[in-house]
């Protein structure tokens, strides 16, 4: 990945990859700049892969040939019940979420947190590793270009 600097201050840009920038990784960036919806992002924990500078509000700047999401379905994935392997799927949530097992046994306590938000591609395996246990899951399909809700799923969707 290329090292890029914000066009208006020179300063680095910090780089949102979907599967290779953990959740400690950009929650440290939130809390250290002057992002605009650090507080919104860090209760959904989700936001939109990209490039930002915290020196101007954290706006995307950069994509990195991410491809944009207005064109495609998004799907946002809901934790309903852990099952009867719950400590296997808190342990899991751990190791998913890049998260403190504490964190993870709040994230299960919570009803229906929000887990993961993004494409098919990038949702996927979470809810394979969480039904594989046991979990139950629900899964929203958000129309890009409209933000309308376009259906709910008990499952992955096929």
């Amino acid at each position: 990945m290329k090292d890029e600097c914000c066009p208006e201050c020179g300063e680095p840009l910090f780089a949102i990859v979907p599967r290779q920038t953990t959740w400690r990784a950009i929650e440290t960036f939130l809390q250290s700049g002057r992002f605009d919806g650090t507080a919104q992002a860090i209760n959904e924990r989700w936001i939109h892969p990209g490039s930002y500078c915290s020196q101007h509000g954290g706006h995307a700047l950069a994509d990195y040939g991410i491809p944009e999401l207005r064109d495609e379905y998004e799907y946002r994935v809901f934790l309903t019940a852990c099952g009867q392997r719950r400590k296997n799927v808190i342990l899991k949530l751990k190791d998913l979420l890049d998260c403190s097992l504490v964190e993870a046994k709040k994230i299960a306590d919570a009803h229906r947190p929000l887990l993961a938000n993004g494409l098919i591609g990038e949702v996927s395996a979470l809810c394979e590793s969480l039904e594989h246990l046991g979990a139950e899951v629900e899964v929203e399909q958000w129309d890009g270009d409209s933000g309308a809700l376009v259906q709910t799923f008990q499952s992955l969707p096929a």
